[in-house]
């Protein structure tokens, strides 16, 4: 997940920075423009406390909403969940042959947005 990712669709652009903040705390933070414009942005982490591994999302500077590592997870993957949670209820991260699949869904089996994205450069 380190590093800079980005998904072009036309004039939209969903853009995901990661930083390596310590061994077990990675901070990143993701936009989307349309047009040159700001549309969204989200605030995120993911942390190690305990034993147990947490993606932490803020979208549009909210509430941090936690989800946790599933440990179904395989090589290359990372599902991070929360029932709990209206939507998404799962985050995945992927490494693909050519960058970073992320994808959301209401769990396993349903409807899944899809984000694939390729590496970029840190502007």
């Amino acid at each position: 997940m380190l590093g800079c990712w980005e998904l072009q669709r036309g004039t939209t652009t969903v853009r995901e920075l990661w930083r390596e903040a310590t061994p077990d705390f990675l901070i990143g933070n993701g936009t989307t423009t349309t047009g040159g414009m700001l549309k969204e942005f989200e605030f995120t982490r993911v942390e190690s406390k305990d034993g147990v591994v947490a993606y932490v999302a803020q979208p549009q500077g909210a509430s941090p909403t936690r989800f946790t590592l599933d440990p179904a997870s395989k090589k290359d993957e990372a599902i991070f969940v929360n029932m709990q949670h209206d939507f998404p209820k799962r985050v995945v991260y992927r490494k693909s042959a050519d960058g970073l699949l992320a994808s959301i869904d209401g769990g396993e089996g349903t409807r899944k947005t899809e984000f694939p994205m390729k590496a970029c450069t840190d502007r």
